[in-house]
């Protein structure tokens, strides 16, 4: 994904273990996949993975701030008639 100039910073907690079989595979292709979808719906976006080890759980959570933030005005609904 380097070479797309995806913009990625990445946060670990907790003592990495060794993960029970299926569990490695599985969290790299969540990551690749999120990835993928913040270059092709977030162009741009800097991303943000997070890999969180305990004992019996690896948590990952990938995040993207929008590459383009919609005007607030334009984001706002009409006011309603009051007439």
């Amino acid at each position: 994904m380097c070479g797309t100039g995806l913009i990625t910073s990445t946060h670990t907690t907790g003592e990495p273990a060794r993960p029970a079989p299926g569990i490695e595979p599985s969290a790299f292709r969540i990551i690749q996949g999120a990835l993928s979808n913040a270059t092709r719906h977030a162009p741009g976006a800097e991303v943000r993975m997070e890999v969180d080890h305990r004992p019996s759980v690896v948590t990952i959570r990938v995040a993207n701030a929008s590459a383009n933030p919609p005007d607030r005005l334009s984001a706002r609904p009409p006011p309603e008639d009051t007439k």
